[in-house]
């Protein structure tokens, strides 16, 4: 509340209820969503990323509503973090988050954001191959640090066609684009104008994401894991696939492995 002689005026503080997702590459590129209440469109909306006596900083976009958990009165701020490789040497770095909208003026967002290294590499996966039905139980051993695993709140393990992959990076080449799973992490969602960012609906333990067939993946003893999804469409000529994981839920790694699917009626035994 702000008051003198002439008139008052009351306004509601800035409070943030949730940060997600909660981690990503040193790399930069994820899209991060803070959600709460007394935002609003400035022009001048930053978020920051503190470490020490070292800070790096983002641009934010402001959205009016979001509807996480069912509640219409909250707003969000969408930005994409900077490449922390820039500012930052050693890996996994915990950072605090911080938001301002005149750019002045910060409000710590009460969460911690993990950067964890971008060389990632999965050594092993069992078993190699399962049905096109879904339900085979896949692991993958993946070298990641004890702090990188206490932070993965939105794992995914995603599931893409070779061939296809193979004929879009020919395609990719001959554009001199870049190719599809890049060491530096191939998004698992891109949403209308960046709208949907986090492709992990906590309702939902599959989603197809473009030509990636993404499943809700758990770590739990040194191992991750997650229940192979069904291929609701496919071709019985095609069936090797790459298999990649998301620590983040929203940019694998670049270093998949391969997954054989064998059609229905099909068995090993």
């Amino acid at each position: 509340m702000h008051c003198n002689d002439q008139a008052v005026v009351l306004f509601a503080p800035m409070r943030i209820h949730s940060v997600s997702p909660r981690c990503g590459p040193a790399c930069g590129g994820t899209v991060i969503s803070v959600v709460g209440t007394g935002l609003e469109e400035t022009g001048k909306i930053a978020v920051r990323f503190t470490s020490g006596d070292k800070q790096v900083e983002a641009r934010g976009r402001y959205v009016e509503q979001c509807y996480t958990d069912h509640n219409p009165t909250l707003e969000s701020v969408f930005c994409t973090t900077p490449n922390f490789e820039e500012s930052f040497k050693v890996f996994p770095q915990k950072m605090s988050i911080s938001i301002s909208l005149d750019g002045a003026h910060y409000i710590d967002c009460g969460t911690d954001f993990l950067v964890y290294s971008t060389a990632i590499k999965i050594n092993n996966a069992h078993p190699k191959c399962g049905s096109v039905l879904g339900g085979t139980e896949l692991s993958l051993m993946v070298d990641i640090d004890p702090l990188t695993s206490q932070h993965l709140f939105h794992l995914c393990f995603g599931f893409q066609e070779r061939q296809q992959t193979a004929r879009k990076c020919e395609e990719k080449k001959r554009s001199k684009a870049h190719s599809k799973l890049s060491h530096s992490g191939t998004h698992a969602s891109i949403g209308c104008g960046g709208d949907v960012i986090n492709p992990l609906n906590p309702g939902e333990k599959e989603l197809v994401l473009g030509d990636w067939h993404c499943a809700v993946a758990k770590y739990e003893g040194g191992r991750m894991s997650c229940k192979v999804p069904k291929l609701a469409s496919y071709n019985p000529e095609a069936l090797q696939y790459n298999v990649d994981v998301a620590l983040n839920g929203q940019q694998f790694s670049g270093c998949p492995v391969i997954f054989h699917y064998y059609g229905e009626g099909w068995s090993l035994w």
